[in-house]
């Protein structure tokens, strides 16, 4: 029988996924563990993604139809989906990713530990049409990844998001104390920001499983946005760091804050070249792949991307993508080609 109060709270934000809300939703539908409650946000979809999300006819399934507002006032959905449920722990998941049956069965016990406030692991990196093409775990080792000291993860964390929404869990009371879901001016994104922030509140804790699938497709920002600077994360990583310094932060994570906030500009221009490289060698285009890869190269932009830059230009050279290479890895990959 079903609690009165539900364990967990999905909050789903969606705009234009009519190919894919249907597919998230049953993936919570599925899941072993019953007691949970879903806030479907749609921000003003014209592509019938709403109605797909209605016509679940699950009751545990409530649909918000608002106007649509975009990335910059993305925390506006997320605040509403806090609003609208109840449940003390919160999962975050995006209307066109979906999760593994067992994903709640999985992280739920976690939380029996009251320290911890937020739970993630492996996600599945799946494509347009929902097949699985590789998996992603960046985490660093040790204690650290389960933020054990708490705010020991912040310095890794600072300079790569690891941590995929879509295997996310958090504890509400500490999204609370932070004062909700956070989307500094300027950024379009909740995530990494929020985790930053909850890392100074608690211990983490990671799971070796999947339980997350975050799927990859042209019109998402990360993959429309991949050859573009982006937004700097400089502001939010300065606050934080202030924030680290007040609840004495160790030194040595203090000053991995503050060298990812020195070089966050001269990594943002090498993960644009990367970026823009990686789509020139899926599309085939050899010859803008050499260029960009050689000014990737030029760049001197650290050991790890000069090593990339090294493999795309001589990819390109061979007429091969790189994405191997991340797949492999660990990384970030995008589908293959066809």
């Amino acid at each position: 029988m079903r609690a009165e109060r539900p364990r967990v709270a999905v909050i789903t934000p969606t705009y234009q996924h009519v190919g894919f809300v249907q597919a998230c939703i049953e993936s919570v539908i599925n899941q072993t563990v019953p007691d949970w409650e879903m806030v479907v946000i749609d921000d003003g979809s014209t592509d019938g993604t709403a109605d797909v999300a209605d016509g679940t006819g699950d009751p545990r399934v409530r649909v918000v139809r608002k106007e649509h507002a975009g990335l910059a006032d993305l925390r506006q959905c997320y605040q509403l989906g806090l609003t609208m449920t109840t449940a003390p722990l919160v999962a975050v998941l995006e209307g066109d990713d979906t999760w593994p049956a067992d994903k709640l069965s999985l992280q739920l016990p976690l939380f029996d530990d009251p320290d911890v406030v937020l739970s993630y692991g492996k996600a599945g990196l799946i494509d347009a049409k929902g097949r699985q093409y590789a998996t992603y775990d960046r985490h660093p080792r040790g204690p650290v990844k389960d933020n054990t000291p708490v705010g020991s993860i912040v310095g890794s964390l600072a300079s790569n998001n690891f941590i995929v929404a879509a295997t996310v869990i958090v504890r509400r009371e500490a999204v609370e104390r932070i004062g909700g879901f956070w989307q500094p001016v300027a950024v379009p994104y909740v995530d990494h920001p929020t985790w930053l922030k909850l890392a100074l509140e608690g211990q983490f804790k990671h799971t070796e499983a999947l339980v997350g699938n975050w799927r990859r497709h042209s019109v998402q920002y990360t993959t429309s946005n991949a050859a573009s600077l982006g937004p700097t994360a400089t502001g939010y990583l300065l606050e934080i760091a202030e924030i680290a310094a007040e609840k004495r932060l160790t030194a040595v994570d203090r000053t991995r804050v503050n060298l990812t906030v020195a070089t966050d500009e001269s990594r943002r221009h090498a993960h644009a070249r990367l970026g823009a490289g990686r789509l020139q060698l899926l599309s085939g285009d050899w010859r803008a792949a050499r260029r960009t890869f050689r000014g990737l190269i030029d760049s001197s932009p650290g050991r790890s991307a000069l090593m990339i830059g090294l493999i795309g230009w001589a990819a390109a050279a061979a007429r091969l993508d790189i994405e191997w290479v991340f797949r492999m890895t660990g990384r970030l990959s995008w589908p293959p080609r066809g």
